[in-house]
């Protein structure tokens, strides 16, 4: 049985046909825009503070379903639950 050779013998392989058939791919807008981008602050907007955060996975899972579900981010619904939990309790006496 006589060896086969993969090496291309041929003047145009496959990929060089491929290649000069295909288009160019033009970039595309994403549907995200300008909202991907960093966003200034407006003056008098609060001061903002990062903080890490380590929990079960099954709250993480929790978390970003019910964030997913409520049409927002998982640190916006968090910080809603701190400003309802706030509201409830006298908030004068954190300032």
């Amino acid at each position: 049985m006589a060896k086969k050779s993969f090496k291309d013998t041929s003047k145009a392989s496959i990929a060089a046909v491929f290649m000069s058939e295909a288009e160019p791919v033009q970039p595309q807008e994403t549907p995200y825009g300008e909202d991907m981008r960093r966003q200034e602050l407006p003056d008098d907007s609060p001061k903002l503070s990062r903080m890490n955060l380590k929990i079960p996975t099954e709250y993480k899972d929790y978390l970003e379903f019910i964030s997913w579900k409520n049409r927002t981010n998982m640190t916006q619904y968090l910080l809603g639950l701190i400003r309802a939990d706030m509201e409830k309790y006298d908030k004068e006496k954190f300032k």
